[in-house]
């Protein structure tokens, strides 16, 4: 009798223990699952997260703080933080005061809401949360990725700022422009059909300036098909090929009816609007309008960092990197 409760009670305590470990256990898996992750805060920015009473300050995105729906956010007056979700979105959070992350993100015209405007700004945490430790490696290291060898000392001078390479034109007349280092009275410039060196130029002039306007209908350059432009000091051997295209006429619509969509769905401040553009622009490959975007926002909010960053990446990956380290 003794032996057969001592069963019974042994089998009490074992189911006891198995439904707090069962209890436990919940208490894990019903923690929410992290959905954002912090890619740009400045300002005071602090998070609490669920289950939490400690509030943490955001002292560097560099920290890959992940946040879910039900933590809570506090942001005080000037900070702004931006947020990316899974599918590559990024989500601009300004709003003073203390709030649920889905509170505030249910806002009208808040995150969760649809926005064409997100996808952009999240393009452009992309480029912000690189891994290279200077602008020099990154830039080098983007120029790789376009398939450009490094460019030494003899390739450099002068440098070709604009159209930048694999540039989409959407006008007839292009203005060309290269930087030079020392007095050079005068530069070769040419246009080609063809990548390989072997090849002649199909179009070339000598140029005092460095600038110079060619209007695309009348030197007959065909739409939808890749062209290379080079330049170099007088005499002196050409050096890398940016190349370049016009856009087709079809093609030019579906962009101008993007771009319409973004401008209807800007909501932010005008800096903001400017820069969310500049995204636009060089995911479509429109350099050109892409750096006057850029330039905009900068002219609204000169002392902006996320501006002055981002546009020092834009000017490396384009190979301008003294230029870039101005803005750094």
């Amino acid at each position: 009798m003794c032996v057969f409760i001592q069963q019974i009670r042994y089998l009490i305590i074992m189911k006891t223990q198995i439904v707090l470990l069962f209890f436990f256990l919940s208490s894990f898996t019903h923690l929410p699952p992290a959905e954002y992750e912090v890619a740009w805060a400045e300002g005071e920015f602090l998070y609490q997260a669920t289950g939490q009473t400690k509030w943490q300050k955001v002292e560097s995105a560099a920290k890959k703080i992940q946040l879910s729906l039900t933590d809570k956010v506090k942001l005080s007056k000037g900070a702004q933080v931006i947020i990316t979700a899974k599918d590559g979105s990024g989500y601009l959070l300004n709003t003073v005061g203390e709030w649920r992350l889905q509170q505030l993100l249910n806002k009208p015209n808040g995150a969760l809401s649809p926005s064409i405007a997100k996808q952009y700004l999240g393009a452009m945490m992309k480029h912000i949360n690189h891994t290279e430790k200077s602008i020099d490696e990154y830039a080098e290291g983007y120029m790789r990725k376009k398939g450009l060898v490094n460019r030494g000392p003899g390739l450099t001078a002068p440098l070709m700022v604009s159209p930048q390479y694999e540039s989409v034109l959407e006008t007839n007349s292009v203005t060309f422009s290269w930087k030079s280092k020392g007095k050079t009275p005068a530069y070769s410039f040419a246009l080609y059909d063809d990548w390989n060196e072997t090849e002649s130029p199909i179009w070339e002039k000598e140029v005092a300036d460095t600038t110079l306007l060619i209007n695309l209908d009348k030197e007959l350059l065909e739409s939808d098909r890749t062209y290379y432009w080079s330049v170099a000091p007088k005499n002196t051997p050409m050096g890398v090929r940016y190349a370049f295209k016009r856009i087709k006429n079809e093609d030019l619509k579906l962009f101008e009816q993007k771009l319409k969509d973004l401008q209807t769905d800007l909501k932010y401040s005008k800096g903001m609007n400017a820069f969310v553009k500049a995204a636009l622009y060089e995911e479509n490959q429109f350099y050109p309008e892409a750096n006057r975007e850029f330039q905009n926002a900068l002219r609204l909010e000169p002392s902006n960092r996320l501006f002055r960053q981002s546009y020092a990446l834009f000017l490396a990956r384009n190979g301008q990197v003294d230029d870039a380290k101005k803005y750094l």
